[in-house]
């Protein structure tokens, strides 16, 4: 190319370079000047563009943090979009938006078809039911039409590109306060309240207290709930105020349902593990189906007790749940259980192995042909392996006692013999 060709091509290019700048540069401070005139309308505090960051405004007005960016979106390349958000302090969960694509609204009707028809919901159903009364669900739909969204408990709204029209942006984030304003959650306290006591459903009642005791102090009310004729609220009142005394006077209450019991031991399990043991026992005693028993049993076994040898044995004829989280807590035992665990080693695999493991822990050489037996079976498997491992346990723990019997297959019926002292 001849040397003036050249010339003038790069002349033209760094011409284009500059035109590009100037309508860029002309850009940013059009973007500039419409969010600093419209945090003027709003009474926000504007910041001005750096080397780093595009021009922004933020600010609180009446208790709703507000905030107007043009961050960049990846979308295989940066892309700019322009940004209002306002924040009430909603939990992370809380999600509201439009329900299309085949996205259904919430599980739980508000008794509002027209928004149930409209809206999807996420997040905890008690607050959203105390939050969406008929002025709010007014205001989130009209704000749902203007594009605004809440998605992890940000109220939003978005449009592509840089708005620069300084009245458009003030438009954006009154949309976005609006919903704000409806959404905040010292509006719900009362209704919070209300269905804490009241509401029928006693899940969504122990809920709305929850969320109640989340926003701030309310005593009052949780004595309220501590003296309803519900068992399931008076437990959610005395775990939030964790008494001791309260939690420990509904696991003892036998004229009450079973799980409503063992969620007070649970709760009291953390305030005052001692009263556990005493309380899981007479839960065990009076249960009424397997599903009970296991989870008293459970309790115990995590105490590092268990019940008397007669419960035991009682236990052991009811379903194969029961016998294995028996089996377990005899492990705990003191006194001798081989008459009882002997017998699970030709029950269910599952239970055949817990009852080896608590066998290698408390059984006594008098077991060790049991087990021996159990693991030559053909295809004994894991029960075998376990068995195995508990002759090694028992032979070891015995062993240790000095002048004890050691158990080998030297001994009569591969089980036990005496120690060679002139070894």
């Amino acid at each position: 190319m001849e040397p003036v060709l050249i010339v003038a091509a790069v002349a033209g290019a760094g011409w284009i370079i500059a035109k590009v700048a100037r309508v860029l540069e002309a850009g940013e401070q059009r973007w500039t000047d419409a969010v600093q005139a419209a945090a003027a309308q709003l009474g926000l505090a504007f910041h001005d563009r750096s080397s780093l960051e595009r021009a922004s405004a933020e600010g609180e007005r009446a208790g709703i943090w507000l905030r107007l960016d043009a961050p960049m979106a990846e979308q295989g390349e940066q892309v700019p979009y322009t940004r209002a958000v306002a924040e009430v302090g909603l939990p992370d969960d809380v999600d509201i938006r439009e329900a299309r694509l085949g996205l259904r609204g919430p599980a739980w009707s508000t008794g509002d078809p027209a928004f149930d028809r409209r809206v999807r919901l996420g997040g905890d159903e008690a607050l959203l039911r105390a939050l969406l009364d008929e002025e709010a669900r007014a205001v989130v739909l009209r704000g749902l039409g203007h594009g605004v969204k809440v998605a992890g408990g940000v109220i939003q709204i978005q449009r592509d590109g840089r708005v620069r029209d300084a009245a458009e942006l003030v438009a954006l984030v009154e949309a976005v306060a609006a919903v704000a304003a409806v959404l905040r959650p010292a509006r719900a306290l009362a209704r919070l309240e209300a269905m804490a006591l009241h509401d029928p459903d006693v899940e969504l009642a122990r809920a709305a207290l929850r969320e109640r005791v989340r926003l701030g102090p309310a005593p009052a009310l949780l004595e309220a709930a501590a003296s309803q004729p519900r068992p399931g609220l008076r437990l959610e009142a005395h775990r939030l105020r964790r008494d001791g005394a309260g939690l420990g006077a509904l696991a003892e209450d036998d004229r009450l349902e079973p799980d409503v019991r063992l969620a007070a031991l649970d709760c009291l399990d953390r305030l005052a593990p001692a009263r556990v043991p005493a309380i899981a026992q007479a839960i065990l005693v009076g249960a009424p189906d397997d599903d009970t028993a296991v989870a008293a049993l459970v309790r115990l076994d995590d105490a590092a007790t268990c019940p008397p040898t007669a419960v035991a044995r009682a236990l052991l004829a009811r379903g194969p749940a029961v016998r294995l989280a028996t089996a377990a807590c005899l492990a705990h035992t003191a006194e001798l259980a081989d008459d009882l665990l002997l017998p699970l080693l030709d029950d269910a695999d599952e239970v055949a192995q817990v009852a080896a493991r608590t066998l290698g822990r408390r059984g006594t050489p008098a077991a060790v042909p049991a087990l021996r037996a159990r693991a030559a079976r053909v295809f004994a498997g894991p029960v075998g392996q376990a068995c195995e491992a508990a002759v090694a346990e028992i032979q070891s723990r015995v062993q240790g006692l000095r002048g004890g019997l050691a158990v080998g297959p030297a001994g009569e019926a591969g089980g036990l013999g005496l120690p060679n002292e002139g070894a």
